[in-house]
Formats: structure tokens, C-alpha cells, sequence
């Protein structure tokens, strides 16, 4: 029954990716050439950007996203649903925990490996002014509202390729 209504959003664990990349606090995760530096200005960067509270909210904006869509296109199996989901996406809960933990090392790894020191330090400033504060507040409603648009795409051309796909020649059935 669950396993069913999982396949309902497809696409919301990749919007709250997208944010939690962004917006989540250091760790150890680190390839092995990357200084100490590299990793301070990493850390800083991640604490800068909203950190784990923005991550947070977006998992509980998913969660209450999903119960509403699964409680309106599948109201049979929204009761169970509901727990299942109120239980696996609290805060504190191993799932969520465990997830977080891994986007932390995702981010710092991309920092890391994307940016110097000096433009870590930079973003990070941006981060701290009232435009940056303003853009990590705004930046999740846009991932909102272009969540449907990406969803369809998807969905378009998971259709097409199904109509393109052609039963195996004769010849192929060997």
C-alpha cells in the first residue's frame, strides 16, 4: 500500500535535494587533497547559506506536501500513509538524520572541489547581507514553482519514449 503512493511524487526528493545541497553545514566528507582551509571556508560557506534550519523546513514543507497530494489522489491509503510518512520524516527520526548527514558531505565535497578558499569566502559574504539572507529565503518557493514544470517534462518524455518503443523484431528474438 505504501510502496504505491511513494510512486505518487517522484520528483519532490529531488526539489529538497536541490535545496539541501545548498543549504546544509559542513562535515568530514572531504576528498583527501583538500586543506584545512578548504574545509573551514567549505564549513563556512554551508552555515552561511541557511544551514541545517533551511533543510529542515524544506523537509517538513515535502512532508506536508506529500500527505496533502496522496490524501487527494489517493484517499484509501492516506491514513496509513500519513503515519508512515509522520514517522520516517521527523525531525530527529534515523531517516532524516541519516540524510541529512549525507547532503552535508555532498555539499562540502562540491564546495571543496569547486571553489577556491577566497571565492568560498566571498559567496559566504554574499550569504550574510540582506540580499543573500533575502535570495536563501526565496530560493526554495522557485524550486517550488518550477517543480511542476520539471515533473511534466518528465512525465512527456517518459510518455513519448513509451510510444517510440517498438515490440523486438523477429529477427531479435533469438
Amino acid at each position: 500500500m505504501i510502496k504505491r503512493s511513494a510512486r505518487i511524487m517522484p520528483f519532490a526528493f529531488l526539489m529538497a535535494a536541490s535545496v539541501f545541497a545548498l543549504a546544509l553545514p559542513a562535515t568530514d566528507a572531504l576528498s583527501e587533497d583538500a586543506t584545512a582551509g578548504k574545509q573551514a571556508a567549505a564549513s563556512d560557506l554551508v552555515k552561511a547559506m541557511g544551514g541545517l534550519k533551511q533543510a529542515r523546513k524544506t523537509i517538513a514543507q515535502l512532508k506536508t506536501g506529500m500527505i496533502a497530494d496522496v490524501t487527494r489522489r489517493a484517499p484509501d491509503i492516506a491514513p496509513a500513509f500519513t503515519a508512515f510518512v509522520e514517522k520516517e520524516l521527523a525531525p530527529d527520526s534515523k531517516r532524516v538524520t541519516a540524510y541529512l548527514k549525507d547532503m552535508e558531505g555532498i555539499a562540502v565535497k562540491f564546495y571543496v572541489d569547486n571553489f577556491s578558499s577566497d571565492e568560498m569566502k566571498q559567496i559566504a559574504d554574499f550569504q550574510r547581507t540582506e540580499a543573500g539572507m533575502k535570495f536563501q529565503r526565496q530560493a526554495p518557493q522557485l524550486l517550488q514553482i518550477m517543480t511542476p514544470r520539471m515533473m511534466q517534462f518528465q512525465q512527456e518524455l517518459l510518455r513519448d519514449v513509451k510510444g517510440n518503443q517498438k515490440a523486438p523484431a523477429a529477427s531479435d528474438k533469438k
